[in-house]
């Protein structure tokens, strides 16, 4: 009798902690802004937009073939190749309106004679990239895609929203591929305790982060009072690109294949079925590549490679279940992404 108590206390003890996470999780995700007529109507989907944000090409053209078909370039006298592209000797700037173009020119080895970073400025739709994609095309044509950052921009009521969403989408967010996680945050000595800086969580290939309008960044990051909304970030390399057909950029300018790309991407997860892991209302107390606690992913990584969590469960996979409470959230984000194809 005294057995099938304990059994009946842990059972509702279980249960009473279930509910209070999973009703934390659907009041933080009504933080989330709703779309046009009313930002506060439940009924109206997530207000979330989702755009192409860098890319990244190579290619065979040297200086003077760049700058006869597009233009003068200038030169980054600063440019020190031992804090970012160390394989290239000299970097070139040009700024149009509505794009920021780097070049990577003159290899130190035998790789492609340039590499190009294209930076859109904030608010670019779709058509307007796409416009711009094929006159570059033209004038440098036969590139190949290198690298592609597809982001989607989840909008708050206020800093406090973005906060709690940033939270919850670290905690659970799962990359199955990913072998390395890390927080990134607070400046305290620049900006003092009441104005942090902006939370950014690496993935493995995927990157979460607070962040707010471009015309308020200060410097590499935002101040916490001006943070509107919470970013889900996928950078595809070269090698998932071409997997998935885009190749070159005359194929990327047919379509993105943003549906394609992101649908998958990103899944939270949580642990389910074992009493030696942590429950969904329970800490995650592994830290992660910085030394921060409270992520599924940094627990996951660390009872993987551990040889002594091994042996207390040899196959993790089979105790890990998504959170059904952000199934709605991901509906919205394939919509969107489906409708960004559509639109391009």
């Amino acid at each position: 009798m005294k057995k099938l108590s304990k059994l009946s206390s842990k059972k509702k003890t279980e249960g009473i902690g279930k509910a209070r996470v999973l009703s934390h999780a659907e009041d933080v995700l009504l933080g989330i802004e709703r779309d046009e007529p009313d930002p506060y109507d439940p009924k109206e989907p997530y207000k979330i937009r989702c755009f192409i944000h860098k890319i990244t090409l190579s290619g065979p053209y040297g200086y003077d073939q760049i700058t006869t078909n597009i233009g003068p370039l200038y030169l980054d006298r600063n440019f020190d190749p031992k804090t970012r592209s160390p394989n290239y000797k000299n970097k070139f700037i040009r700024n149009r309106k509505y794009f920021s173009l780097i070049f990577f020119l003159n290899p130190k080895q035998y790789l492609p004679s340039c590499y190009i970073e294209i930076h859109p400025k904030e608010n670019v739709s779709a058509k307007r990239y796409k416009k711009f994609l094929i006159r570059f095309n033209a004038n440098l044509p036969g590139l190949k895609v290198s690298k592609v950052e597809y982001a989607s921009d989840q909008f708050c009521h206020r800093p406090s929203k973005v906060e709690r969403l940033f939270y919850l989408e670290r905690r659970h967010l799962y990359v199955s591929q990913s072998r390395k996680c890390g927080l990134i945050g607070e400046d305290y000595d620049q900006f003092g305790r009441k104005n942090r800086l902006n939370f950014v969580f690496h993935n493995g290939r995927i990157k979460i982060y607070e962040r707010g309008p471009d015309d308020e960044k200060n410097g590499k990051a935002w101040e916490r009072k001006f943070i509107d909304r919470v970013r889900l970030e996928y950078t595809a390399t070269r090698t998932d690109l071409k997997k998935n057909g885009l190749d070159d950029l005359s194929q990327f300018i047919v379509s993105p294949k943003f549906l394609q790309m992101n649908k998958n991407r990103f899944r939270f997860m949580c642990f389910k079925g074992s009493n030696k892991l942590p429950k969904i209302w329970e800490d995650y107390n592994l830290p992660d590549a910085r030394g921060f606690e409270g992520s599924f992913q940094a627990q996951h990584i660390e009872w993987r490679k551990d040889t002594l969590l091994r042996k207390k469960i040899k196959n993790i996979k089979v105790y890990t279940a998504r959170v059904e409470e952000f199934d709605p959230l991901l509906s919205r984000l394939e919509s969107v992404w489906a409708s960004f194809d559509q639109e391009w």
